[in-house]
């Protein structure tokens, strides 16, 4: 049994070496993926939030924009999805910009708002989209905030309940977490 549990060992030493050593992505991408790996582990433990999606853009060398997309296993009120959204904006942009590993492959640095992104789906225990009245989606890019509502017909987002700027946004969340707990109410 202890043979066993050393050849397993060894194996799993050498994969994590190997791949170390094989790993031929250009520092900047390194540097980016570490520090969403890092945030999207954050998001799992802070809000049960689960990260499925990235988006980047750029050259080799430099970041222009990073987006993440995540889904959480509960249906959100509209207040509750925006003062999310509000709190992992202001999150990502805090990771991007402290990163001082990532720091010189970011242009401009430091990242504004109008260089992230990110999306928040509530999913059901059948991993479909929240069906009405409840939002569907809460989208983020280019300094608005969307909400989108999907139907019984159509699970993709056919209608577009509101938007409103990143700072409006911010101010009614801001109001919102002036008497609700958000961290409590999401676990």
């Amino acid at each position: 049994m202890n043979l066993i549990r050393l050849i397993g060992l060894y194996l799993a030493l050498f994969t994590h070496t190997a791949c170390d050593l094989i790993d031929n992505r250009h520092p900047s991408t390194k540097a980016a993926h570490k520090v969403i790996r890092e945030f999207k582990e954050e998001m799992q433990k802070k809000y049960s939030l689960k990260a499925v999606s990235i988006s980047e853009a750029g050259t080799k060398e430099v970041y222009t924009r990073m987006g993440i997309g995540f889904e959480i296993n509960r249906t959100l009120s509209k207040d509750q999805g925006r003062a999310l959204l509000v709190k992992c904006l202001e999150a990502f942009i805090d990771k991007i910009n402290s990163s001082k590993e990532l720091e010189e492959y970011l242009d401009p640095y430091p990242f504004s708002y109008d260089q992230i992104s990110m999306s928040i789906i509530p999913v059901g225990v059948d991993r479909l989209g929240v069906i009405t009245p409840e939002i569907g989606i809460f989208q983020y890019g280019s300094g608005q905030i969307w909400y989108y509502k999907l139907t019984e017909e159509n699970s993709y987002p056919i209608s577009e309940e509101q938007n409103e700027t990143y700072e409006e946004a911010f101010e009614k969340a801001q109001e919102y977490l002036k008497t609700h707990d958000l961290q409590a109410e999401l676990k």
